[in-house]
């Protein structure tokens, strides 16, 4: 995709979002996330100002494993980190690595690196073509 015309999508994300909460009520996980459940419900639907980079970290880590943050933002790829990610036992250390200093942040709620880490993970272990 050129980056110069990729325009932020925000019924498309707000749909990927409904699909990462799945059975869950909108207050419970805007609750996790730091929304309330009408904040939850314009996010969902696309009628909200385009989410914040950390509010984004946020959703993607509520899982385990964690939600692809490029999947969240284009629906393009993998849902999930780690699923096109390269099983060479060369390359799985560092992997599994990678998911425990993600896992560790979730725990610290320190979301400001959390890109960082998904950008290594992504560059770094992706099965050649």
């Amino acid at each position: 995709m050129n980056n110069n015309s990729y325009q932020f999508d925000l019924v498309g994300v707000g749909r990927r979002i409904k699909n990462i909460r799945g059975d869950e009520n909108q207050a419970d996980f805007g609750r996790k996330i730091g929304l309330s459940q009408t904040k939850t419900s314009r996010l969902e639907t696309g009628r909200t100002s385009k989410p914040s980079a950390e509010l984004l970290f946020k959703i993607c880590i509520l899982n385990d494993p964690p939600v692809n943050l490029h999947w969240l933002i284009t629906g393009e790829g993998s849902k999930y980190v780690g699923k096109d990610i390269n099983v060479d036992p060369n390359t799985d250390q560092g992997f599994e690595l990678l998911i425990s200093q993600i896992r560790e942040l979730k725990k610290e709620g320190d979301y400001r690196i959390l890109g960082k880490i998904q950008e290594l993970v992504e560059s770094k272990g992706k099965k050649s073509d």
